[in-house]
């Protein structure tokens, strides 16, 4: 493909993540599509459900393309998206605000490794923090 039709196929797989057509995108997505969505897998499914999830909770999705640049099979896209959250929960956060409880609990939750961790090191780090500081 040119360096333009790549640029084309970008545009028209943002119009369709915009319009939530779901089959327009597979179609669209290589076989090894990665993503990194926010709880799901990084594969094409994983990106397929979070577009759901967006569909379910935002209507008036817009994207808007304010800068792209290609080169070779690699396009760069600058995007601006705008939406209306007038439907469903998403991600701990509602139409009406934040659920704040479920928040703190996840992230007291995804803490608690880090703290074990370094209660179990600390001996080890205080001895390299205060050996790094001494001359000789």
């Amino acid at each position: 493909m040119s360096t333009q039709e790549n640029m084309a196929l970008v545009r028209r797989f943002f119009q369709a993540r915009a319009e939530a057509d779901l089959d327009a995108m597979d179609k669209m997505m290589a076989p090894g599509f990665i993503s990194h969505p926010l709880f799901e897998e990084p594969d094409r499914e994983g990106y397929k459900r979070q577009v759901a999830g967006y569909v379910a909770a935002f209507s008036n999705v817009s994207i808007l393309i304010e800068d792209q640049v290609a080169a070779g099979d690699k396009v760069t896209s600058r995007i601006t998206g705008r939406a209306t959250h007038d439907r469903k929960e998403l991600t701990f956060v509602t139409s009406y605000g934040t659920e704040w409880g479920y928040l703190a609990a996840l992230g007291s939750t995804a803490m608690i490794p880090t703290l074990l961790f370094i209660l179990f090191v600390q001996r080890h780090l205080v001895r390299g923090l205060t050996l790094g500081g001494l001359r000789e």
